[in-house]
């Protein structure tokens, strides 16, 4: 693509926000570039980066080339495999107040990234296009004088290809499909926990069964579930377990995989992490015991609740039947106590029909919701035959 168009598209994207993981599909090379990556040996690597005068080095190009080796290629300039990174960076700014308020300023320690990932080896080629904002400052330059010292709390800062949408993902995914399992493996166990996120979300996206010892392995880790996804940010917040276990949740079905994640959704039913795997997997063998957790949890989890139900009125299995029975005991229990209490309020649920898209409701909306769902669940439901 000219070098010249390239950048006014980069321009231009800047001008229309930046686009989450969640709301694109990632994209592989075809088959015939697929096969002739496989024949190569090397690689050339070149990075292409408009930042202003001064600007640190994020490390992009170094990851990128970490990835690649990991496949077994040596870099070489001469190489024919030709990989392409060409991005740059728009500084965000925030208002900030001190902790006594007497202080108030802009500051700058965010960063829209915006490019191009490009591989070809003769005629054969293949472009990416991503965005996606980091919580990293990357011009540190932009920073007032009274920003670290009268801020409530200091910045969050991290290397800016740390982020879940952007070049680094999309490498290895693509490294990964020619190459075999090895460089999503190696990821997983790399001693950077965002690197394991990477590897984990891949091993997931590509349902790599060899990856399942190390993903069961790494939801049972010490640091699962972090915190972080608790706090709320305009910007992903990346944990290495939980990609872990949503990448369990689209493997084929394992016993003990489901032993391990129905023990850690039980141990973290105060939050929605835990469950959030279990709801993925939409399967009909999982529904009866997924809504019994749901039943027995500790906090009684809206957000989950609103998932799991629509789950189970679709799969309409006669073995969810008693669940749902005391699950509907249990909802009207929490209305009438919550009839009784001052209005409080609105709270969200997912929409079952369109997953991008939040309800808002009273609590004693939300529970008289899910008894009508149970309901048109349980009218529904007719024995299946013994299997």
């Amino acid at each position: 693509m000219n070098r010249y168009f390239r950048a006014l598209l980069l321009l231009l994207t800047f001008s229309v926000g930046c686009t989450s993981s969640a709301e694109r599909e990632y994209s592989l090379p075809d088959d015939d570039l697929v096969t002739l990556m496989r024949g190569q040996k090397t690689f050339a690597l070149n990075e292409v980066r408009n930042l202003p005068a001064g600007a640190p080095d994020p490390g992009i190009r170094k990851v990128l080339a970490e990835i690649l080796t990991s496949a077994g290629l040596k870099e070489d300039p001469a190489s024919p495999f030709k990989v392409s990174l060409e991005w740059q960076g728009q500084a965000l700014s925030s208002e900030y107040n001190s902790r006594d308020r007497r202080v108030q300023g802009r500051r700058y320690t965010a960063a829209r990234i915006n490019g191009f990932l490009t591989l070809e080896i003769d005629s054969a080629f293949h472009e990416e296009e991503f965005q996606f904002a980091t919580r990293t400052p990357l011009f540190t330059t932009f920073k007032d004088e009274n920003h670290l010292s009268n801020e409530f709390e200091a910045p969050f800062e991290e290397p800016v290809w740390l982020c879940p949408n952007g070049p680094i993902l999309s490498l290895l995914r693509i490294v990964t499909t020619a190459y075999g399992d090895t460089p999503a493996l190696r990821a997983m166990a790399h001693q950077d926990n965002r690197m394991r996120f990477y590897g984990a979300t891949v091993a997931g996206d590509l349902k790599l069964e060899s990856a399942r010892p190390a993903l069961e392995r790494m939801i049972q880790g010490t640091t699962s579930y972090s915190t972080a996804f608790l706090i709320k940010s305009p910007y992903e917040t990346m944990n290495p377990e939980k990609a872990a276990s949503a990448a369990l949740g689209k493997l084929p079905f394992a016993e003990s995989t489901r032993a391990i994640l129905f023990r850690l959704a039980s141990r973290d039913s105060e939050s929605n992490l835990g469950m959030d795997p279990l709801l993925e997997w939409k399967s009909p063998d999982m529904m009866p015991d997924i809504i019994q957790l749901l039943v027995n949890s500790r906090y009684f989890p809206y957000y989950d609740t609103g998932r799991a139900l629509p789950l189970a009125e679709k799969i309409c299995d006669a073995r969810c039947k008693p669940v749902l029975q005391k699950f509907r005991k249990r909802c009207e229990k929490e209305l009438q106590q919550v009839n009784t209490q001052e209005p409080g309020k609105p709270i969200e649920i997912k929409d079952p029909n369109d997953p991008n898209r939040k309800i808002s409701m009273t609590e004693s909306e939300a529970f008289a919701y899910y008894i009508a769902s149970i309901d048109r669940t349980l009218e529904r439901i007719e024995p299946r035959p013994t299997r």
